[in-house]
């Protein structure tokens, strides 16, 4: 029930999330952390992958995407995160990734392709030790969540307040 998404827009997200509590809307989560660039890196890097957007347009749908999945997911996790990052090294989504089971999705992005199109690598923790790909990219994981600032709704250039919300059914 931990689950962490490290990506650009997550303009897709707030649908996955949709499909699951229409199927079941008593469905909770213990902890969703949602990465997203900071405004600086989505201008001085990841914007030349979007070559039908400009940066302050994906900077928008950042904060739209946001508020959408605040909204959405507030009542049915106990721990909601929004955190920014200044340097992308993969798109990811990690699931249970502490734990025996856990499950690591990468996307590592390749130069001048839109990231939606790069390839993909997955990663499991299937036996008593995870593999070395594995505790490699856990590790990171554990590392951006030490380092990642909050960023919350309103939230002007890069600026850094705590927001952890936590919500008990």
């Amino acid at each position: 029930k931990r689950i962490a998404f490290l990506g650009i827009m997550h303009d897709n997200l707030a649908r996955g999330f949709n499909k699951i509590l229409q199927k079941d809307s008593s469905h909770m989560w213990d902890e969703v952390y949602i990465f997203f660039p900071s405004d600086e890196c989505l201008r001085d890097h990841l914007a030349a992958n979007y070559l039908d957007k400009s940066a302050e347009t994906l900077i928008r749908n950042k904060r739209d995407c946001r508020s959408t999945l605040l909204d959405l997911l507030s009542p049915f996790v106990e721990d909601l995160r929004f955190l920014q990052y200044n340097q992308l090294m993969h798109c990811g989504s990690y699931w249970d990734w502490k734990d025996p089971g856990g499950f690591i999705h990468i996307s590592p992005l390749t130069w001048g392709a839109n990231p939606k199109t790069c390839p993909a690598m997955n990663y499991y923790w299937n036996s008593k030790v995870p593999s070395p790909e594995y505790r490699v990219y856990k590790e990171g994981m554990e590392f951006l969540l030490g380092t990642a600032a909050p960023f919350k709704e309103g939230q002007e250039e890069d600026g850094c307040d705590t927001v952890v919300m936590r919500f008990n059914s």
